[in-house]
């Protein structure tokens, strides 16, 4: 199985709708201009665009902060006062970045 294309993702409206990395373009919603909006489900696919890019983008931070927190569960060390902190700390970060509005 070949990889993904590495993130960061943005979304370009140049010329239509498209989930790229630079310049190579990993998804292609509109290919007009005028396909964007106001055409029935304009306003949709723009706001599914955002929400791909954001959970791809956020994907990594948010799997390392599952599987650090599996690992204090396992190790027995969830209960340690900083342990806990970080694994918070950096959940806390994670849901900062899946949920900003930029």
């Amino acid at each position: 199985m070949s990889e993904h294309t590495p993130t960061p993702w943005t979304i370009h409206s140049a010329h239509g709708l498209c989930i790229a990395r630079d310049e190579r373009i990993i998804c292609d919603f509109a290919p007009r201009a005028d396909d964007l909006c106001p055409r029935p489900g304009g306003y949709e696919q723009y706001a599914n665009a955002l929400f791909i890019v954001r959970a791809c983008n956020c994907h990594d931070e948010l799997l390392a902060v599952c599987r650090a927190l599996i690992t204090a569960i396992d190790d027995h060390q969830i209960w340690r006062p900083s342990v806990l902190a970080e694994l918070r700390r950096h959940a806390s970060e994670a849901v900062d970045k899946a949920t900003a509005t930029d």
